[in-house]
């Protein structure tokens, strides 16, 4: 359950058939916390407890009309296919984007570049 006071979350998950694999099913940042650290701060807390499991890859799917959110995990190293026309239904195309893990620094989820709020132990899954 999140809190009704969250400001942020990810919802990522490993892959039960790919031991490579992470997948970053939904993310969310208030938007006052916009481009303060906390979105990459969640992603960098997510990239290290995927590499902790092994993983190498990680996987997301993002609508091809959210620029914000292309640029943004463009910026963070994914790469992006091309879009997939009808991904999750007739009509509703995707862009997938992938990131090769052992390309990113390895930083810790509790590293003093993370802000405060979203620090967070290292075993949460």
């Amino acid at each position: 359950m999140i809190s009704p006071s969250a400001a942020a979350f990810l919802v990522g998950l490993l892959s039960q058939t790919e031991p490579e694999t992470a997948y970053v099913h939904f993310v969310g940042v208030d938007p006052a916390l916009h481009g303060q650290g906390v979105g990459r701060a969640l992603y960098r807390a997510f990239f290290a407890l995927a590499r902790s499991h092994g993983r190498r890859y990680a996987h997301c799917i993002i609508s091809p009309e959210n620029t914000a959110s292309r640029t943004f995990h463009t910026r963070l190293g994914f790469t992006a296919s091309a879009v997939r026309p009808d991904y999750d239904g007739p009509g509703l195309d995707r862009v997938a984007f992938t990131l090769d893990l052992s390309a990113v620094p390895a930083a810790t989820p509790w590293s003093s570049d993370a802000p405060v709020h979203c620090r967070t132990p290292a075993n949460w899954l």
